[in-house]
């Protein structure tokens, strides 16, 4: 209980010295990465690469320590050459993250963080419809920022628990279905501390 109340009566010390402030950091994504379609049948390749959006919103100490919350966007295509599929898909991800920032002339920052959910939805191809939901992984990622732009570089490696079979070929077991995509992340944000 003691190292409870020392931890709050630091963290108000800090906010009343104004050491705290709030990061706000919108950002443009550009992800390309490959993955499995998994099942009891038998694998598949997959993979997705496209443009998207995000932001973070965390609480930022001293200018140096940020924990907040990061939310993605974005339009990629899915592609299973295995499946002979291609599909305009919208996905979207959520969870936490913890990052440190070194206040030099230009910002050397690096950041790691928890999809916590998300969901994949490619359209109908070739006679499949997919929805693949409950995200859960990692993105650990660098960046070099000059004043209020940082040029970024994430990996992320994402597993969809879950999905809905809303069309496919007749005969085709899906027990099991799921999906396992790891991606490399490129990406310009704004950091914005208020």
């Amino acid at each position: 209980m003691k190292k409870i109340i020392l931890g709050i009566m630091v963290l108000l010390n800090l906010a009343s010295a104004n050491a705290i402030s709030t990061l706000i950091e919108p950002m443009v994504t550009y992800e390309n990465g490959d993955g499995t379609i998994e099942r009891s049948a038998g694998n598949n390749g997959g993979g997705v690469n496209g443009f998207g959006v995000g932001a973070r919103v965390a609480a930022m100490v001293l200018e140096t320590v940020f924990l907040g919350v990061d939310g993605r966007y974005s339009r990629p295509q899915f592609e299973s050459p295995d499946l002979n599929m291609s599909a305009d898909t919208k996905a979207w991800n959520l969870g936490p993250v913890l990052g440190v920032q070194l206040p030099l002339p230009f910002k050397v920052r690096a950041w790691g963080g928890w999809v916590a959910n998300g969901q994949l939805d490619p359209e109908l191809s070739n006679g499949y419809d997919f929805k693949f939901k409950r995200a859960n992984g990692y993105r650990v990622g660098a960046g070099v920022g000059f004043t209020i732009v940082s040029f970024n570089l994430e990996y992320q490696d994402i597993d969809y628990k879950r999905a809905e079979v809303n069309a496919s070929p007749a005969g085709t077991n899906w027990d099991g279905l799921r999906f396992n995509n790891q991606s490399a992340v490129l990406s310009v944000s704004f950091p914005l501390s208020l």
